[in-house]
């Protein structure tokens, strides 16, 4: 027994120094060892685990809300390429590359005007949705630099079918001062509204317009105009400037106007124009209705 005791103490005993050697020069290390084995001794003999004591992962405290980080979600906006919608609206195969965003042709496609010439057909902006039919897969693809006066443009509705993204009907002398905002009615169809400005020697004529596409044409309704002479001297009429549409939910919008009156001071000062939608249609609320009715009778005033 004596020389068992011997032989297996001889026997250890190089694992004891190693043991030693690697707690003193790498403490670090050999503890994360220790422990490690302390685990696998628990895991077979789980009687063990109140003789030996186990290091637990600290429990990390939850991050209070106002001190937690925001997730920010960027919109997936479907940007058309080349290979998927120039056939369709610049009526030819596309010379360029394919995969690159579309962004145009350099050309005025012939079924705009006849004879193709070199002017630029050039992309603007586009929506996805139901424009013709409802539940079809529409986009309305607006477009700028082949229609008769510059600052109008032209809307292309196209819709994907079996071949592709096809042609489906063309809109021309559309203008729009920015891109528009966007509204669904209850039957899925989509409404525009906007802002669009035309500019002369003498004033500049504004108007808040909706719009929408239909296979029979534009149903087009002004919702408010206004006049700002462009003249120093001020005149018997109202000067009128408003600012882009800014939407506030999926029925409302708002625009900011600026009045400036020549007699005493008269509806003088900013106020907010309000509409909902309502029966497949916008209409101003009471309050803004009110306002456009002392406009409309201003000129009216001694």
């Amino acid at each position: 027994m004596k020389k068992l005791i011997i032989f297996l103490f001889l026997l250890l005993l190089p694992s004891i120094f190693a043991g030693v050697a690697l707690y003193r020069y790498y403490p670090a290390d050999s503890k994360r060892l220790i422990e490690m084995l302390k685990v696998k001794i628990v895991t077979l003999y789980p009687p063990l685990e109140m003789y030996i004591h186990i290091q637990k992962p600290p429990i990390k405290k939850p991050i209070p809300v106002e001190n937690s980080p925001k997730r920010i979600t960027i919109p997936k906006i479907p940007i058309f390429i080349n290979s998927e919608i120039y056939e369709a609206i610049c009526g030819e195969a596309p010379k360029m590359r394919l995969s690159d965003n579309f962004t145009g042709c350099g050309f005025c496609p012939k079924y705009i005007t006849k004879v193709t010439n070199d002017k630029a057909f050039t992309f603007l902006f586009s929506y996805r949705g139901s424009f013709l039919k409802k539940g079809e897969e529409e986009a309305l693809i607006f477009m700028k630099g082949c229609s008769r006066e510059d600052e109008n443009g032209t809307a292309i509705i196209v819709r994907n079918g079996y071949g592709g993204w096809n042609r489906q009907q063309i809109f021309q002398n559309i203008l729009f001062d920015s891109p528009p905002l966007e509204y669904k009615d209850e039957n899925g169809l989509i409404t525009y509204v906007g802002k669009r400005t035309k500019t002369t020697s003498i004033d500049i004529h504004s108007e808040l317009i909706s719009l929408r596409f239909s296979k029979n044409g534009i149903a087009e309704k002004i919702l408010f105009s206004a006049n700002l002479d462009t003249g120093e001297r001020c005149n018997e009429l109202l000067q009128i400037a408003f600012e882009e549409p800014i939407k506030k939910n999926a029925t409302q919008f708002q625009a900011q106007i600026e009045i400036l009156s020549c007699k005493k001071g008269f509806l003088s000062g900013a106020y907010k124009l309000s509409f909902n939608l309502e029966e497949n249609g916008f209409r101003a609320n009471a309050e803004t209705a009110k306002l456009m009715t002392r406009i409309e009778k201003y000129g009216e005033l001694r």
